[in-house]
């Protein structure tokens, strides 16, 4: 084999490496800022949505103001053995955060008398049901994505959660309890004031 032909081998085994090596080179700061938004990657696209969706939540609840929301003091005691969970077994704390919206959203159907002859509400009616309350649009937002979450971390693929995950998921449940227990007992206020 002489020099040419060695020089010919030579670009063709490594015109491949070299192409995706400046790809990545060039795209770098593209690639930089989709990797944090991905937990695992798995070429599944709830994997990549759940990232996308993990990214809404942390950024609302870096945003949230809990001190103009009047928690009630179960709330925040709730919030903090939630949070100590949290560095201990971090699913069970998402679980029983998702309980305390669970919850409160069944109390107030059930006062309500929400039943529609003993169907099962889908979640468009619940959806309308709790948008009653007046709860923005950011805050049905939340509980949407609180709920997407909660299917994707109990589904098939069970997916894991990092710990600052947790605890955003955490502080956005506590929070939307809060808001709808306010909304509830002000609706119950103005019931008895007519």
């Amino acid at each position: 084999m002489d020099w040419k032909s060695f020089f010919v081998e030579m670009t063709k085994s490594l015109s491949w490496p070299i192409t995706v090596g400046l790809t990545v080179y060039f795209l770098r700061d593209f690639i930089s800022g989709l990797v944090p938004r991905i937990s695992k990657f798995r070429h599944k696209d709830t994997e990549i949505e759940f990232a996308e969706t993990m990214g809404a939540i942390k950024e609302r609840a870096e945003n949230i103001d809990l001190a103009g929301i009047e928690l009630l003091e179960e709330l925040k005691e709730e919030k903090d053995r939630l949070e100590k969970l949290s560095l201990i077994i971090p699913r069970s704390a998402l679980l029983q955060s998702w309980g305390l919206i669970d919850r409160e959203v069944s109390d107030y159907l059930l006062e309500i008398g929400a039943s529609t002859d003993e169907v099962s509400l889908k979640t468009s009616d619940v959806m309308d049901k709790i948008k009653s309350l007046g709860l923005s649009k950011s805050e049905s937002n939340t509980f949407l994505n609180l709920r997407k979450i909660m299917k994707s971390v109990t589904g098939p693929e069970k997916f894991e959660l990092a710990e600052d995950e947790v605890e955003s998921y955490i502080e956005l449940a506590v929070d939307l309890v809060g808001t709808i227990r306010n909304a509830r007992s002000n609706k119950a206020l103005q019931r008895t004031n007519r």
